[in-house]
């Protein structure tokens, strides 16, 4: 007998503890795998071996193992298919087949090509819309032409042709395109200026509007005119091509009075409407335009920028300064259709045309005599009031008008402009008189 044959068959004691061993070990494996999935997937019973079916517990376990495998690839796919529907559900209901079929072409290389920058895209989409600013990709058109990298935009766009204007203004009722022209117009209302000029320290309520004063600054004027050659900010030329192809589009609904910018119409309708918000601190005297107040304030200043190379004669206003060289060039461009008579300026015309009409419009309050023209309503009331603002530098007389200060400074030259009819006649015999003594 071998040495094998005489070893002792292994005890039952001994074999049930080694079966009841194995199955332990599978139970715990089998535990570990539902602990770690128990919030994905349902409870799996396990079959444990006994004497009766260990020939047929192995194949058991690699079915149950195998059915598992199953159930978790089946809603690892279902999750994922869930994720990303969620993910591009918003995205693809804004889709229409068109720009789909335009999208189609971008490779799937592309969406990790640019990475490299640093752009944190937490979504697949996202991350497309992202790579377009490298691209300069704009799928999305209008019938305009005008082309679009986000749908969003072309939306937005769209308003710009059917004249939607989604967002008001809750103080003054206005109607804005978006909400960005909305949230700009409420610093009007706010006072808020959040854009300050470094250089001179002025506040500004837009971004642009500071843009363009920089130009102050660095006097940059990119854009030049190709009718005459003149320099311009990029927002100025197209005003300024009004001049030469004569467009005003701007039209008042009062009086139909044409003007050339919108600003323009803007202060013309202050006439109409008597509003006259810029005032003078000096002399409490108001005016409809900012620039009439400018202009006003060199009265009190003395101030007179523009001066004549002819006469040298210094004027306040460029408008003054203009008519004043039509004296010089005898140039007459507006005429009376009643007499024929010429004048060098429109407000001249204007007056004249009223000798013809009797149309005097201002009173004097104190008397009750009446003029054709503001300004000799305005000489007339300083003969109630006493006021002789134009002093003779020589003798210190003072008078009521210019015109009447020049006549009194003849005194003093000498000058005598005008002949007498007696001087006239007296004058004529007497070379009447030396002709016929040759």
């Amino acid at each position: 007998m071998s040495i094998l044959d005489q070893e002792d068959p292994e005890p039952p004691h001994i074999k049930e503890e080694r079966e009841g061993l194995w199955t332990s070990q599978e139970a715990k494996q089998l535990q570990g795998l539902e602990e770690a999935d128990d919030t994905k997937f349902p409870p799996v019973s396990v079959h444990l071996k006994t004497e009766e079916d260990e020939d047929t517990s192995l194949d058991q376990e690699a079915r149950d193992l195998h059915h598992m495998k199953e159930e978790k690839e089946e809603l690892w796919t279902s999750q994922e298919d869930c994720d990303l529907h969620h993910m591009k559900k918003e995205e693809e209901e804004l889709w229409t087949s068109q720009e789909a079929e335009q999208l189609q072409g971008l490779e799937e290389a592309d969406d990790t090509k640019f990475l490299s920058t640093g752009y944190n895209c937490k979504e697949h989409m996202s991350l497309k819309k992202h790579i377009r600013v490298h691209t300069g990709e704009k799928p999305f058109g209008c019938d305009c032409g005008k082309r679009f990298s986000q749908l969003w935009h072309l939306k937005r766009h769209m308003r710009v042709h059917t004249g939607e204007k989604p967002f008001n203004c809750g103080v003054c009722g206005k109607r804005f395109t978006t909400q960005s022209d909305r949230r700009k117009h409420m610093r009007i209302h706010t006072g808020e200026r959040p854009y300050i000029c470094g250089e001179c320290g002025k506040r500004f309520a837009q971004q642009g509007n500071l843009k363009s004063h920089m130009r102050v600054h660095t006097g940059e004027k990119p854009v030049i005119c190709g009718e005459c050659g003149k320099r311009f900010s990029k927002g100025h030329l197209k005003n300024h091509m009004r001049v030469h192809t004569g467009e005003r589009a701007f039209i008042c609904g009062e009086c139909g009075k044409r003007f050339v910018q919108k600003e323009n119409l803007k202060n013309h309708m202050r006439v109409h409407t008597g509003e006259t918000p810029f005032g003078c601190d000096a002399c409490g005297k108001r005016f409809t335009t900012l620039a009439g107040l400018k202009n006003h304030m060199r009265v009190h200043t003395g101030e007179k920028r523009f001066s004549c190379c002819e006469c040298k004669k210094k004027c306040t206003t460029q408008a003054a300064f203009k008519s004043h060289l039509k004296v010089h060039t005898g140039e007459k461009p507006f005429c009376c259709d009643d007499c024929g008579k010429r004048f060098a300026t429109q407000g001249n015309l204007k007056s004249h045309i009223k000798v013809h009409t009797g149309e005097k419009p201002f009173g004097c309050d104190a008397c009750g005599k009446r003029f054709i023209i503001q300004g000799k309503l305005r000489i007339h009331m300083r003969v109630h009031t006493g006021e002789k603002p134009f002093v003779c530098d020589a003798c210190g007389k003072g008078f009521i008008s210019k015109w009447t200060l020049k006549l009194h400074k003849r005194v003093h030259t000498g000058e005598k402009p005008f002949v007498s009819v007696a001087s006239h006649i007296k004058r004529s015999q007497f070379q009447g008189r030396e002709a016929l003594s040759r």
